[in-house]
């Protein structure tokens, strides 16, 4: 029957599965309720879709998990207050939302509302560190440094 590589993506409303047969290069997909209570019943629906259709559990050689259950409770402002923590020197990025800038004709729209900070200025704060974009420590971590910034967010009940 082959060899199965599992992927589940765990969100708020559905868990979404893809399945690939390694030998065939076969690629299918299902989507399953999510459990919030309990996310392990949903992935466990999923893995156990593909054994209803024949696949030993011994087939299945590679499994990986994510989820965008808490990237949905920041984007959604549910859940606990949460800060930021950014590199020394480029605290400023986030607020000015470049990412968020319109391109375009529509950059000249007056009526144009830039998206909620995620995190308020507030509750970010800057640690000295820096990772080059090939994943190299240029600086590493100043942890003294990160536990003195963590101290203020503490007192506010991140």
């Amino acid at each position: 029957m082959g060899q199965y590589r599992v992927t589940v993506d765990t969100g708020g409303t559905f868990s979404d599965f893809v399945y690939v047969n390694e030998e065939t290069d076969e690629v299918s997909i299902a989507k399953i309720p999510s459990t919030p209570d309990d996310p392990s019943r949903a992935i466990l629906a999923g893995v156990e879709l593909l054994i209803d259709r024949g696949v030993k559990p011994a087939d299945i050689t590679y499994f990986c998990h994510g989820t965008t259950v808490g990237t949905n409770a920041l984007l959604e402002g549910k859940g606990v207050r949460t800060a930021l923590l950014v590199t020394k020197g480029f605290r400023g990025i986030y607020e000015v939302q470049e990412q968020s800038r319109p391109h375009g004709a529509v950059i000249f729209d007056i009526m144009y509302d830039r998206p909620a900070l995620l995190v308020p200025a507030s509750l970010t704060a800057e640690v000295p560190e820096r990772i080059s974009f090939e994943g190299e420590v240029l600086e590493a971590l100043d942890e003294d440094a990160l536990r003195a910034a963590l101290q203020p967010l503490k007192r506010r009940e991140v």
